[in-house]
């Protein structure tokens, strides 16, 4: 009886992270002195999410870190606004004057430029952290962050 219980809540519990939005940093190795480009996606199978919000952290000290609107905000008539709120971290909001869905692709592009003579390769320099979603309500919407750095480990908040 105990392995049909145990089997039923994981099963409950895999149905209801499904409903979560999903956003995924890509895998990079940057470094050099070549600019990498990273895309953060959107997925959604249930949630509408019309605003996004989250942190990337990265050692400022060795790259320039700059975002860009993806196609995704862009067909939602979102901008993209950044700031610094501490040393190594960039906070990053995709919003709009509007209750556009932004649909499911990549929402945001993220160049990362190598300070100086960097000559040794990072893998993964940028992470996705504190991240917060909201629906047209203002509400917030469920969002789990999949950093490329490690695929099995995610964030979640609601």
């Amino acid at each position: 009886m105990k392995k049909i219980f145990g089997i039923g809540v994981v099963s409950l519990v895999s149905l209801f992270r499904l409903e979560a939005a999903d956003l995924r940093l890509e895998a990079a190795a940057l470094g050099g002195t070549t600019s990498g480009q990273l895309q953060v996606s959107l997925t959604s199978a249930t949630e509408i999410v019309t605003g996004l919000q989250f942190d990337l952290e990265y050692d400022a000290s060795r790259f320039e870190v700059e975002v860009f609107r993806g196609r995704s905000a862009e067909l939602a008539e979102k901008v993209v606004r950044t700031a610094a709120p501490q040393m190594n971290r960039m906070r990053v909001l995709i919003v709009g004057m509007n209750q556009s869905v932004i649909t499911n692709g990549v929402v945001a592009l993220i160049r990362a430029t190598p300070i100086g003579n960097e000559s040794s390769r990072v893998k993964n320099p940028v992470r996705i952290v504190a991240m917060a979603a909201t629906d047209r309500a203002g509400n917030p919407v469920e969002v789990v962050s999949r950093n490329a750095a490690d695929p099995s480990n995610s964030d979640a908040t609601k």
